[in-house]
């Protein structure tokens, strides 16, 4: 356990839990619950040697207010006045404290100091520095033209984000849709299970028609795959680096109008699509879904993708599809038949370095493409992805 500290000897956990609850009990906290909320969060991520972020504290603690819009600048506020309030505790306590809790300025970790550092470095900070006017005025102007240098180059030359320009521009919405498996209940005995013929209502009846003695009928609920927490979350930091989000649905509860008002994001299994299928290889003349991968059209035939496996080792194929849509919007797929293929080309289309050096195979930074990787591995954290097919659909 890593206790970030800037005192000799590192506190208990006694002695910090002693100092929280005093804090917490003061005049200046006790009538603040959202103060005394923030600081125990700060106290303990500390405890634990976790270096948080700024949406990661809204999520935790104020998960009923903040939200990943951009520009939402709620933590910002919140830590500015705790860091205000626990400046005016230790002025006010410093002959009957120890232990400090610091938040340094444009931090959001809390360390551990002692009493003696912390008025020492106060009364350093406030030592005025002289700077001749002349000097003021130089820098002054430095200053100013470099921020304006900064602003004209950002946006005459802004940073291009390949695929995903469209869905960071700001000026549209944007939908995921995480694949779900349509799921079914054996009214006599209770017993629910999934089947590749059932994927949505009308095959659900044509299937109850067949096996109409088993006395089946659409369970309250759907499932995922381990591939959707894993992949939301890679989206969802990776959104908001880039200031933008997302709207989330499940794929059984998608509309095909929804497409021509939003950009749509597909993460998940062919085998389980439903009205996305409709959208999802429409302008390919190469690329068609098989049983358990994809089939690629060429000069001397049909090549078939599947996945194979073994006990050490699984290979399949995951197809990334970038293409538009109705009303002029983009879809951006994530398809696979089994997790892997999906965790890894997400991980890999979320890493810009990686981005670029796929776009060198494409004739613009804007075409559109089917693309086929390659994809080995068992553990999501222990993948290999090879592009083996591209087809440019510009």
């Amino acid at each position: 356990m890593t206790i970030f500290v800037t005192m000799a000897k590192k506190p208990t956990q006694t002695e910090i839990n002693e100092a929280l609850q005093k804090i917490c009990k003061h005049a200046l906290f006790v009538n603040s619950p959202q103060n005394t909320r923030l600081l125990s969060y700060l106290v303990e991520q500390a405890i634990k040697g976790n270096k948080i972020k700024e949406h990661v504290i809204g999520l935790d603690v104020f998960p009923d207010s903040y939200s990943l819009e951009k520009n939402d600048g709620s933590v910002r506020v919140y830590m500015y006045k705790l860091r205000k309030k626990l400046e005016k505790y230790y002025a006010l306590e410093s002959k009957h404290t120890t232990l400090v809790f610091e938040i340094k300025k444009g931090q959001y970790n809390l360390s551990f100091s002692d009493i003696k550092n912390y008025d020492a470095s106060k009364k350093a900070s406030k030592k005025s520095i002289e700077i001749p006017l002349k000097q003021l005025y130089f820098w002054a102007i430095i200053l100013f033209l470099l921020a304006s240098f900064a602003f004209f180059y950002t946006h005459l030359f802004p940073k291009n984000n390949y695929c995903w320009n469209a869905f960071f521009s700001g000026k549209e919405k944007n939908l995921c849709l995480v694949a779900d498996h349509f799921v079914t209940m054996n009214k006599d005995q209770n017993n629910f299970s999934i089947s590749n013929e059932i994927n949505n209502q009308n095959e659900f009846i044509v299937y109850a028609n067949k096996h109409n003695e088993a006395h089946f009928e659409i369970a309250d609920f759907t499932l995922f795959t381990k591939m959707a927490p894993f992949t939301i979350q890679t989206l969802t930091a990776w959104f908001y680096d880039n200031r933008s989000d997302f709207l989330l649905k499940t794929d059984s509860d998608f509309k095909y109008e929804e497409s021509r008002e939003k950009n749509i994001l597909y993460v998940g299994q062919f085998k389980t699509m439903k009205e996305s299928k409709s959208i999802f290889l429409k302008n390919s003349k190469k690329f068609k879904i098989n049983k358990d991968g994809f089939s690629y059209i060429e000069s001397g035939g049909i090549k078939n993708y599947t996945t194979t496996f073994n006990q050490s080792n699984k290979t399949e194929y995951a197809l990334v599809s970038f293409e538009k849509t109705s009303n002029n919007k983009e879809a951006l797929f994530f398809v696979s038949n089994h997790d892997i293929g999906v965790l890894a080309t997400v991980r890999n289309f979320t890493d810009r370095n990686w981005l670029e050096n796929f776009y060198k195979n494409l004739p613009t930074k804007t075409s559109h493409f089917n693309a086929l990787f390659e994809v080995h591995g068992i553990q999501r954290t222990d993948m290999n992805c090879k592009l083996v097919q591209l087809e440019i659909l510009d």
